[in-house]
């Protein structure tokens, strides 16, 4: 199986599936969607036909010239969509800069992989930063969607740096109640020009009044 379009600005929503049995992905060809483990929501979605900006993003920003755009593209004459039986592939490309994103869900552990790649095929040397953004949820779809801010009261995150890595938790509401743990780091190939930021307060990230697509 695999479907390609060019385009999503006049086209009904597509999406598309990732899963091992255990660990799912639902993309759609925004590059919106969700991830969920068993029965939990690993990231919060809302079902939006007209904004469809929910679930988890990559953003690429040129330091020099300040540009800003998706790991998945957008609505571009270049942009293209390819959706395969055990991977997703998003391409953008802008002059001579072309941007893969490809996703995938791990058959061994219970996890995705989303990789990023850049071609620059111009003459001039590029320095792109990256940011990924997810909402966190660790909870039943339903429990979320009924009290979505009682819901973020229970989130603790914490930066390892021994690992590189973001992990979260929910903190218990019975004694009974089993911990879940979430992760969330980069595998960077090639030459990193700064040390990793990081930001787990939502509000701090976006800013007052603001969306996904401008924080």
């Amino acid at each position: 199986l695999r479907r390609l379009t060019a385009s999503v600005r006049t086209a009904p929503i597509i999406t598309h599936l990732l899963s091992n049995g255990r660990y799912a992905v639902m993309l759609t060809a925004t590059g919106a969607g969700y991830s969920r483990w068993r029965n939990m929501a690993v990231t919060r979605w809302r079902e939006d036909v007209t904004r469809d900006d929910w679930g988890t993003f990559i953003f690429l920003r040129d330091l020099q010239g300040g540009k800003l755009w998706p790991a998945a593209g957008g609505f571009g004459e270049h942009d293209a969509i390819a959706f395969g039986e055990d991977h997703a592939e998003f391409s953008h490309r802008d002059g001579a800069m072309i941007t893969t994103m490809d996703i995938l869900v791990s058959g061994e552990v219970d996890g995705e992989v989303r990789r990023v790649s850049l071609t620059n095929s111009g003459r001039r040397a590029r320095e792109i930063e990256l940011t990924s953004y997810a909402e966190l949820v660790l909870t039943h779809p339903a429990a979320d969607n009924a009290h979505p801010a009682f819901a973020k009261m229970f989130i603790q995150t914490e930066y390892l740096p021994e690992f590189g890595a973001l992990v979260a938790t929910r903190r218990p509401r019975a004694p009974d109640e089993a911990p879940i743990w979430a992760a969330h780091f980069a595998v960077v190939e090639g030459e990193v020009a700064a040390d990793p930021q990081y930001e787990t307060d939502r509000a701090r990230f976006l800013g007052r009044g603001r969306s996904v697509a401008t924080a």
